[in-house]
């Protein structure tokens, strides 16, 4: 579905935007289910109305390498150590855009594996780059109002639909002109719950109803606080462990929310697990002295309260940039993706810095 005003934001962004002030939730489904889930927009979109996003695989660097080891008969044996060990440091965002020469340079592994294969050398340049293979996204679907055969390029896989065009971590395509990509998350963790409950009903002669157990059950959330945490999807880890102690512990279900982005590398590296154990024990003991006690902002209490002040999801950011400095609906989407995806790069500080603070003087 083309938004001619996403294609005017597109001029100076690649990053999709909200439309009109909706956003789109994600959801999980369980792993059987996700093939029904899609059956069921077919059928009340139109099976030419929606499709699933096509990937597209290319030959990188280290799979030219196996490739070509492949065709030439080199020992898999060697191919991966050159691979593993070899090329261990190698940096797919910085090293794939280097000619061969400066490949070899930077790594004297793979200098000294081409001296030996000289042949590779002849056909390396030209697979590099190239497509090697076709897909389809885990989950990702695009969803239209007019048949997507009229508005842009699509394949046939399986007997679905399936675009040409991508969209994803490194390419932007369907975005940039303007589709709002949909995503069926399905875990498998969520068929194992519900087998469970089947199993649970049948051997005990009860009626378990998932949608009838309590978010805030105590001993679910004590067991969790206990080392109860084995099995328990995202959080089985002795990190989950130690995230959960710094923050003050799970009292409540949105403290495991909470807990799922302070285990975020770049919530680590800032200590946010350790700030917010630190805020929390503030706001809740207000009378006590010599602890952290933060300041929310009245505007800001309805976005950041329930963090206890610390503004741990990205959308925190889009608010503070809404509400306290008065930007735009896409200016504050901007500010937000460049700042939690780490894409605030000193030439463009002082540019969003002035609009911030001269937003946040005039704002009333």
């Amino acid at each position: 579905m083309i938004f001619d005003e996403i294609k005017e934001v597109y001029k100076n962004t690649n990053e999709p935007i909200h439309v009109k002030g909706v956003v789109v939730h994600n959801c999980d489904f369980g792993s059987s289910t996700k093939d029904s889930i899609k059956d069921y927009f077919a059928e009340k979109y139109g099976s030419d109305c929606i499709c699933s996003i096509g990937t597209i695989g290319f030959l990188r660097t280290k799979s030219v390498l196996k490739e070509l080891g492949r065709v030439h008969n080199v020992s898999a044996e060697e191919i991966n150590e050159l691979t593993t060990v070899g090329l261990s440091n190698f940096n797919p965002l910085e090293d794939e855009e280097l000619t061969l020469e400066e490949l070899k340079e930077k790594f004297p592994a793979l200098d000294k594996f081409l001296k030996k294969y000289t042949f590779f050398e002849k056909d390396f340049s030209k697979l590099q780059g190239t497509i090697n293979c076709w897909g389809i996204h885990a989950g990702g679907i695009i969803i239209s109002d007019k048949p997507l055969v009229d508005i842009l390029p699509v394949r046939v896989n399986k007997d679905k639909l399936c675009t040409v065009w991508t969209e994803g971590l490194h390419s932007r395509e369907l975005g940039q002109m303007g589709f709002i990509k949909l995503d069926i998350l399905a875990i498998e963790t969520l068929d194992v719950i519900d087998e469970a409950i089947k199993l649970i009903n049948e051997r005990h002669n009860v009626n378990l109803n998932f949608d009838q157990i309590p978010i805030d059950d105590k001993k679910s959330l004590e067991r969790l606080e206990n080392k109860g945490n084995i099995g328990v999807f995202q959080f089985e880890t002795p990190l989950a462990l130690k995230v959960s102690k710094n923050m003050g512990g799970i009292k409540r279900f949105d403290d495991l929310a909470s807990l799922s982005t302070l285990m975020r590398p770049a919530a680590l590296e800032n200590k946010f697990d350790i700030k917010s154990g630190e805020f929390r024990y503030g706001q809740e003991n207000p009378n006590e002295q010599d602890v952290v006690k933060p300041k929310i902002v009245d505007v800001m209490k309805p976005y950041i309260e329930k963090e206890y002040g610390l503004p741990i999801y990205q959308e925190a950011a889009y608010y503070f940039a809404k509400h306290m400095a008065g930007m735009s609906n896409v200016d504050a989407y901007k500010f937000m993706k460049l700042l939690y995806k780490g894409k605030m790069t000193k030439d463009k500080i002082p540019y969003w810095k002035e609009m911030f603070i001269k937003g946040c003087m005039t704002k009333e």
